[in-house]
């Protein structure tokens, strides 16, 4: 690895492992695919005629070219701070909440036509919105202590305040229409639970939905105040132009305010 001229040791690590994935590459899968297009272009001549192998001579040659072909492979390392972090973190979490909320929608007219996986839809929509919650909050947890650390975020970053909204407002809609699919749903005619099958399942699981959904509310209220207090206080200080972080305005809200 020294004579690569490679300074740190991990960058020395990764060109040889780089290396040995181009090896691999080229030498044992291209190689196999190879030999199994023409094993099954000589099936096929047996069968239907010399027409196959004009095939086989093509993959071979297309195959060929891809193995002479530049492979790049990049590798991406990313480093965070407290200082440098953001609510643009919950981003990625907020699709798992979302997704939960259109398998609510679907379940409902699911129903008509298979109450079986109407049930499974809303069952796959409570493990979503679990996930994008439980991470949502941990993620607003790391926020809440940058805040208390160093500090608001300096100029128009400090509209992505708005950012939490979005899963907590988006979650509380999704276990309410998570309770309404439940209480139509059940109870169960079949299958060995006796809970599914109770009566009152349905409007006890429907009941503690719509204090679930009430204590989200309150608490993406909480971080309403929280931005509106933040954007105040940094617009009293320092005028920022309008830019992108501008869109921090409307994509949160609006899953706060719509549903």
């Amino acid at each position: 690895m020294l004579s690569h001229g490679c300074d740190d040791t991990g960058q020395c690590l990764s060109s040889y492992y780089i290396s040995r994935l181009r090896i691999w590459w080229e030498k044992i899968l291209i190689r196999s695919l190879v030999d199994l297009v023409g094993r099954h272009c000589d099936i096929l001549s047996l069968r239907v005629g010399d027409g196959p192998n004009h095939a086989r001579t093509f993959v071979r040659w297309t195959i060929f070219k891809l193995t002479r072909s530049s492979i790049n492979i990049r590798i991406t390392r990313q480093r965070h701070s407290l200082e440098m972090m953001l609510p643009v973190w919950l981003l990625p979490v907020v699709t798992f909440v979302v997704a939960s909320s259109s398998g609510g929608i679907l379940a409902a007219p699911l129903q008509e036509f298979s109450p079986t996986h109407a049930l499974i839809t809303v069952v796959f929509s409570i493990f979503m919105v679990t996930i994008g919650l439980s991470l949502s909050f941990i993620i607003l947890t790391i926020y809440y202590l940058r805040l208390m650390v160093y500090g608001l975020p300096e100029g128009a970053t400090i509209l992505s305040s708005f950012l939490p909204l979005g899963p907590i407002g988006q979650a509380g809609f999704s276990i309410l229409l998570i309770g309404k699919n439940v209480k139509s749903l059940l109870p169960l005619t079949y299958g060995d639970s006796e809970i599914l099958k109770a009566s009152t399942t349905g409007d006890t699981i429907n009941i503690i939905c719509l204090c679930i959904s009430i204590m989200l509310w309150s608490f993406a209220t909480m971080w309403v105040i929280f931005a509106l207090l933040g954007i105040q206080e940094v617009a009293r200080e320092s005028r920022f132009p309008f830019k992108l972080p501008f869109w921090g305005l409307v994509f949160p809200n609006g899953l706060y305010f719509l549903p």
